[in-house]
């Protein structure tokens, strides 16, 4: 393990012949060996996860999570790791941390928020986003918002969203004939 170049190559050549076991015991050897060794646990957690074992993907992730170590990354891959397991909750709980490192990442957002989604939690779904909403850009954040907004019947808020997500998206008709009947219901029949 310590010629780099040799181990690259190495690992080049097992790559390309996707022969995931011995890529997993290489790394298995370097990270007993070093369990201080960030890389090697997450290329293990990456060729196990190939492999199709999410289990010992997730307990790789883990060892990062307990050496104080854990990026965004590491938590969506134990998010995706959890979901694959069936795990809906520990995927919220991962999807959560990952958030929490990088508040602004819509990327994050929508998955946090189809997951709620698919868990029956909506109502959480539509908090998350409303939450995002202000700095939003992507119109998968802005819609639920909006539609929120326009169920509740707070057409001052489906305005502010409404003009939110035409600033993003100038030329979507149907945005702009909400935004008129809202001004309508607020009274305002000249805009």
């Amino acid at each position: 393990p310590a010629n780099r170049e040799f181990l690259s190559e190495l690992e080049r050549l097992l790559q390309a012949k996707r022969d995931w076991a011995g890529l997993i015991e290489i790394y298995r050897e370097i990270a007993e060996t070093d369990p201080d060794n960030l890389t090697a646990f997450a290329k293990l957690a990456s060729y196990h996860q190939e492999a199709g074992q999410f289990a010992e993907a997730l307990k790789a992730c883990q060892h990062i999570v307990d050496l104080g170590r854990a990026t965004v990354a590491t938590y969506r891959r134990m998010a995706y790791l959890a979901g694959q397991l069936g795990q809906a909750e520990q995927r919220i709980a991962y999807l959560k941390e990952a958030l929490a490192l990088e508040p602004g990442n819509e990327s994050i957002v929508l998955d946090l928020g189809s997951t709620y989604e698919q868990t029956g939690q909506a109502g959480q779904a539509v908090s998350l986003y409303q939450q995002a909403a202000p700095k939003a850009r992507d119109k998968n954040i802005l819609v639920p918002v909006i539609n929120a907004a326009l169920e509740r019947r707070d057409y001052a808020a489906a305005e502010k969203s409404l003009k939110q997500y035409l600033r993003q998206y100038p030329n979507d008709a149907n945005a702009w004939a909400q935004l008129a009947d809202v001004a309508g219901k607020l009274g305002r029949t000249a805009d």
